[in-house]
């Protein structure tokens, strides 16, 4: 969901990362979890430009399963 919010029109990626240092749980946002580390090494691009059409489906997914 958050490559398609990507800046400038959205269209994001998304990547296979290899974490350098720790990696610590960000705080909780909308949805999914996030990590970060103080670096990383891009393994692999998963997914190229994600579109917000995308992301609108996943969105509504996430709330309808939320409702059960």
């Amino acid at each position: 969901m958050y490559a398609a919010l990507a800046p400038w029109g959205g269209r994001g990626d998304v990547y296979e990362v290899e974490a350098h240092g720790i990696l610590e749980p960000e705080t909780p946002g909308f949805a999914t979890g996030s990590y970060s580390a103080p670096g990383a090494t891009v393994i692999a691009v998963v997914r190229r430009s994600i579109g917000l059409e995308e992301a609108i489906a996943r969105m509504r997914a996430v709330l309808a399963e939320g409702r059960t």
